[in-house]
């Protein structure tokens, strides 16, 4: 069936299969680990990744349907989690946050994107969080 979402280019429905994987009990997880697995081959996750990993890809989907608000979430929740502090995910934290547009979204955006771009890892992350914040700073009153 999630194969079905992404072959019809549904990033909706492909992100709410992520979101029931998510969802799962561990110990569920275990029990039905092969159609857990199965449903992340079709989404072209080819194995079983951590929740910070789901989180961003149920975000990527969320992106391509434009649905920033759930992009937002997913991607908060994977910054939150120890696996997912990397410049990638909150690079793509701060993006999504500015897509919103409200003043204190836009606020919090600027802060991550400070963040990233002080950080010790030396990424195209970090340099793309630096041109953000240069392009911004010639926007601003």
């Amino acid at each position: 069936m999630a194969n079905l979402y992404g072959k019809a280019k549904n990033p909706s429905a492909a992100m709410k299969v992520i979101e029931t994987i998510l969802m799962e009990d561990s110990t569920l997880v275990q029990k039905e680990k092969k159609k857990t697995l199965d449903r992340l081959t079709a989404l072209g996750i080819p194995q079983l990744p951590g929740k910070a990993a789901l989180h961003f890809r149920a975000a990527q989907f969320a992106e391509e349907a434009q649905d920033w608000p759930s992009a937002v979430h997913h991607l908060k929740a994977a910054t939150d989690l120890k696996e997912g502090k990397s410049n990638r995910y909150r690079y793509s934290y701060a993006r999504a946050l500015r897509k919103l547009g409200e003043p204190r979204k836009l606020a919090e955006a600027e802060k991550v994107l400070t963040e990233v771009a002080s950080s010790k890892e030396d990424d195209f992350w970090k340099k793309l969080s630096v041109e953000t914040l240069e392009r911004l700073k010639t926007v601003k009153p």
